[in-house]
């Protein structure tokens, strides 16, 4: 039985909900509506505190409600079919199926009460008001079931690697540790949430094409390599977005133009001197551009974790890795729509969804 609450933080949530179940494994709490003993009751009732003395459960919930942020919101999975579920798993989940990055306030799980996640910028820390609503949706518990099987992949840590490195498929091990570096690559894009510089805000395209490199590409290939990124990420992602090989184009020109220096020089050329205030107007950075590779990032990422766990699972058996797959699915048409039919049902959870 797993048992895992997290909390988070932003403006008050207007609703009279308390606990608002989703599915048969997903709760989501809206903590401005409780008092503080009500509180600490209904977390007894749902969590084992094996690391956490229950006495002193009271003055811990006491302290972390009197802090600065104050956590309006939370979620709580409690499930049978899951022998362990950390924190980093989870949030991992939830920030592939939201548009941002998810900052809690602190965790309950196995190893106690966690509170340490960082310093939180005001501006980006309060933009997240409808993510309470975002998870209560119905289909984010679909996207959960869906996924589940594949969860450990998308929280690394010790035991897991432990595990991974005593593989002896040399291809499987490539590959748990392709999921390793992409999905560090992809938490690591959440230092660039908090703004955009417009001299470097260019470094987060470099990024984003990086972990798609990581992704679809196979060590052994040193020719015609961004051909095929584009003909592999065009066959997992066409069914959401159809003009995905025209965008991942696009992405390479810039990523070309950032890491060669000509974006610097037209930069260069198009700062001009304010007339009216006297100092330099810098163009502001392509903050919905960087929004839309983000998200064809967190399709891809979601695609291929699926498409892994099916490969593990052995619901497929054509190839034992994903890039593998999808080059055969390109000349493959009953393999192409076998893929397609697994990746439009888990898409269609993350296409109603959308923020924007």
């Amino acid at each position: 039985m797993a048992t895992l609450f997290i909390a988070f933080g932003g403006r008050k949530i207007e609703t009279k909900d308390k606990i608002v179940p989703n599915g048969e494994n997903i709760e989501i709490w809206y903590l401005c509506n409780f008092k503080k003993d009500e509180l600490i009751e209904e977390l007894k009732k749902r969590i084992v505190f094996n690391k956490v003395p229950e006495k002193e459960l009271p003055a811990k919930i006491e302290a972390l409600l009197a802090q600065d942020a104050k956590p309006t919101w939370g979620i709580l999975i409690n499930d049978a079919s899951v022998s362990d579920l950390r924190c980093s798993e989870m949030l991992g989940l939830m920030n592939l199926y939201a548009q941002n990055f998810l900052e809690p306030l602190f965790t309950i799980e196995y190893v106690g009460i966690l509170t340490d996640f960082g310093v939180r910028d005001a501006h980006f820390y309060w933009g997240h008001e409808g993510d309470a609503q975002h998870f209560r949706d119905v289909h984010f518990a679909s996207f959960y079931e869906q996924l589940k099987p594949a969860i450990e992949y998308v929280g690394f840590n010790a035991d897991n690697m432990t595990r991974w490195l005593s593989e002896k498929d040399k291809e499987k091990k490539c590959e748990y540790f392709r999921l390793f570096i992409a999905l560090g690559l992809f938490n690591a894009l959440q230092r660039n949430g908090r703004g955009k510089d417009p001299f470097l805000y260019f470094q987060e395209i470099v990024d984003i094409a990086t972990i798609f490199e990581t992704l679809l590409t196979q060590p052994d290939e040193k020719t015609e390599v961004t051909y095929r990124l584009k003909k592999r990420a065009t066959l997992l992602l066409q069914g959401a977005f159809p003009d995905i090989e025209k965008e991942i184009s696009s992405l390479y020109s810039k990523r070309s133009d950032f890491v060669h220096g000509s974006y610097f020089a037209s930069l260069a050329k198009s700062i001009k001197l304010s007339e009216k205030y006297g100092f330099p107007e810098v163009p502001l950075p392509e903050i919905d551009l960087l929004d839309l590779y983000r998200k064809y990032l967190r399709f891809t990422l979601i695609g291929y974790l699926l498409l892994f766990q099916k490969i593990k699972s052995r619901e497929i058996l054509e190839e034992n890795t994903v890039p593998l797959l999808l080059e055969k699915a390109l000349l493959d048409l009953k393999l192409r729509k076998k893929i397609s039919e697994y990746l439009g049902e888990v898409f269609s959870f993350l296409k109603i969804n959308e923020y924007s």
